[in-house]
């Protein structure tokens, strides 16, 4: 296993660390990536952010949405980023906020996100936010030529990129707690799986993305 990516929320610096810990007590020499979530929000511990990963199969890069907002500044740098890496790499962009509303949850900039990231069909979009099982969006994948709708007066806008939920509190829908992801590079094309997770371990949904 390359990382385990946590999309925030551990409401505290212990509880962050905690998590770190019981990745090193499970998978050894496997690290961690912590977003922040809006509930971390002056609680101290110690977060990703920007692009911490950029190898030869992949980049991730990870967003700071702790304020229920997408930043300018953010974004910013998410495009340069994102302008700099060939178009055929995949690049995991991870953010503890969806860019979709759901009931009074709204985003800010998220319309502005989801116009940058349609310019980059290598992009993954992973997001965490997870409290109930009530959004119907947990625990599955939205691909090219599927619709997101940022706020409840907006239009369904159609994506140019993949956009998966990382899990959720409460196993979310159909079970799905946790995603396990694999990348498999063939002829200089790659193929994401995914495979949404319950609390046992059982393979509850699962997805096949292609990034060329």
């Amino acid at each position: 296993m390359d990382y385990m990516i946590f999309g925030g929320d551990y409401v505290g610096k212990t509880s962050a660390e905690s998590c770190v810990s019981a990745v090193k007590n499970q998978f050894s020499g496997t690290p961690s990536i912590l977003a922040k979530g809006n509930h971390d929000k002056g609680k101290g511990g110690k977060y990703d952010s920007g692009l911490v990963v950029n190898n030869d199969d992949y980049a991730i890069y990870v967003m700071d949405s702790s304020s229920k907002s997408f930043t300018s500044s953010d974004m910013k740098n998410l495009k340069s980023s994102l302008d700099q890496i060939n178009s055929s790499k995949p690049v995991f962009v991870v953010s503890h906020c969806p860019i979709h509303y759901f009931g009074k949850r709204t985003i800010g900039n998220a319309e502005k996100l989801l116009s940058l990231l349609n310019n980059h069909k290598n992009v993954i979009f992973l997001w965490g936010h997870n409290h109930s099982k009530k959004d119907p969006n947990y625990g599955t994948v939205k691909v090219k030529g599927d619709t997101i709708q940022c706020s409840k007066s907006s239009s369904k806008v159609p994506i140019n990129f993949t956009y998966a939920n990382m899990g959720a509190m409460n196993q979310g829908n159909n079970g799905a707690y946790g995603l396990l992801m694999n990348l498999i590079n063939s002829s200089g094309n790659t193929n994401v799986k995914f495979y949404y997770k319950d609390l046992s371990g059982k393979t509850v949904s699962n997805y096949s993305v292609d990034i060329s």
